[in-house]
């Protein structure tokens, strides 16, 4: 897909993510100088979880996870996004706070998308959990 095919795409799914960032981050998420998978923390109801996945439809072994505490109560319309787009296996939602799926992590990441409550410590406190995971690249 074409970064404007996913600006498309994405408008097609209600969110607070603007089409033009769902651009940049498909862009990002294509990089394929780096092997991993891929974080999402706040996914909402999945406007940019459908667009990382589509990114890595090339590469199936790596994975979106994406993180929601379900705070809005949208995990129902999140998976129904997930499965309308086509994109079922490639996203592994996970519905807790991003601390508590932190615990345990074992896998490399070779980006991770902070989109929550856009409170600096909250997204400091993110960042500091998960950025160990990165890979080089």
């Amino acid at each position: 897909m074409e970064v404007e095919e996913i600006k498309h795409l994405a408008s097609k799914i209600e969110g607070l993510c603007s089409e033009e960032d769902c651009g940049v981050l498909y862009s990002l998420a294509k990089n394929r100088a780096a092997r991993g998978a891929i974080l999402e923390i706040g996914s909402f109801k999945g406007r940019a979880t459908v667009c990382l996945a589509k990114a890595q439809e090339e590469e199936k072994e790596d994975k979106v996870y994406t993180i929601d505490a379900n705070l809005f109560g949208t995990k129902s319309q999140l998976l129904k996004n997930i499965e309308r787009f086509g994109v079922k296996d490639l996203v592994i939602p996970i519905f807790t706070h991003s601390a508590k799926a932190n615990k345990g992590w074992r896998h490399p990441l070779k980006l991770i998308w902070i989109d929550t409550d856009g409170n600096y410590f909250s997204g400091k406190c993110d960042f500091l959990l998960w950025e160990p995971y990165l890979v080089v690249g």
